[in-house]
């Protein structure tokens, strides 16, 4: 049997793929403006150099209008990347029939109905759920970190390095859960 891979089974939806990832990157480009407009109007009414209503209006504005942005293209990202999640577990479901289908009879004699049944719905269910959140939540994740911790060490060396020493054991903490939680899914699995 022709094995597929992640990639080849994404063939003709990559375009949405990418769309999702562009919309998720200028929604988080939003989002971490936030606190650049926050920080100009703090800093001109610390300084005296503007009036409270003349500073905070504008501001407050402005953080309603990047959230709102920021809203419009977590839409679009979510929208996309289902669609394009469907359409992929929709391929494999037509390749998974057509497989079977092909099978010979004594085959489906000897095997077991459940094993079947779980890895044309359940397995197929995992497939579209990492595909339409996880995969788009990966990238994201990855974009905060080489925004956001470049943009906070150029804000102060010092606070940015002291938040970032819990992060070892962040990922020490998540890998241990994953492992966990990885062997009760199994169980839970073959059960």
């Amino acid at each position: 049997a022709r094995r597929h891979s992640l990639w080849s089974l994404t063939a003709g939806e990559r375009l949405r793929y990418g769309a999702a990832v562009g919309a998720m990157a200028i929604g988080t480009l939003f989002l971490l403006a936030e606190p650049l407009v926050i920080k100009r109007a703090i800093d001109a009414l610390g300084e005296g150099r503007a009036s409270l209503w003349g500073t905070l209006i504008p501001a407050a504005l402005g953080v309603v209008g990047l959230h709102s942005l920021h809203g419009l293209f977590t839409y679009l990202r979510a929208r996309w990347a289902a669609e394009a999640s469907e359409g992929i577990v929709r391929g494999l479901r037509r390749h998974l029939y057509s497989h079977l289908e092909r099978l010979p009879a004594a085959y489906h004699d000897q095997a077991d109905t459940g094993d079947l049944v779980q890895r044309c719905s359940s397995d197929v269910e995992t497939v579209r759920i990492f595909m339409a959140g996880q995969v788009v939540e990966i990238v994201r994740v990855s974009l905060m970190f080489g925004v956001a911790v470049p943009y906070m060490l150029w804000q102060d060396l010092r606070m940015s390095g002291l938040s970032l020493t819990l992060l070892p054991l962040i990922v020490l903490f998540a890998i241990l859960f994953f492992r966990r939680v990885r062997s009760l899914f199994k169980q839970v699995d073959e059960a």
